[in-house]
């Protein structure tokens, strides 16, 4: 019979296997397309004067102004009692709440919900609020998040 032989390892120094080990590791960790966005929940409700705002959207622009160079915009929805939640979308989706920060906050008039019986409640406000640029609503987030109450003027 003959005997066959394998191919022959050599030993392999332990720095060598440290370093594969450590490559494997490195693209195993990598967080590319992810991101740390720091978010805090942020709440609160939207009135005209008094009057609860019964729908439209709240939109939270990073105001690099005052030093938020953020890139993601917070907004919410108006719930029928004019409260909000904001969320932030990034490429791992939708998340609750928002990273701290000061922001430019922008208010919309409309929504997707919107009914003639509601829209005959819409009480009017200055469109000013409507407009990131124009807006006079300025929000600093604080890091442990908040209640941001929003008042509008007519």
């Amino acid at each position: 019979m003959r005997s066959r032989k394998g191919p022959t390892l050599l030993p392999c120094p332990p720095f060598v296997v440290l370093l594969a080990l450590g490559f494997t590791l490195l693209i195993g960790c990598d967080k590319k397309g992810s991101e740390d966005l720091n978010l805090v929940p942020v709440s609160g409700k939207v009135t005209v004067g008094k009057t609860p705002l019964p729908l439209g959207s709240v939109m939270y622009y990073p105001d690099s102004g005052k030093g938020n160079n953020g890139k993601r915009v917070p907004q919410g929805q108006i719930q029928p009692d004019g409260t909000y939640k904001l969320s932030t979308s990034s490429e791992a989706g939708v998340q609750e709440g928002a990273p701290p920060g000061w922001y430019r906050v922008a208010v919309t008039p409309t929504g997707a919900s919107e009914t003639n019986q509601t829209k005959a409640r819409i009480p009017t406000y200055n469109l000013d609020y409507t407009f990131e640029k124009n807006t006079k609503l300025v929000v600093e987030v604080k890091p442990g998040g908040g209640n941001y109450d929003l008042v509008l003027t007519p």
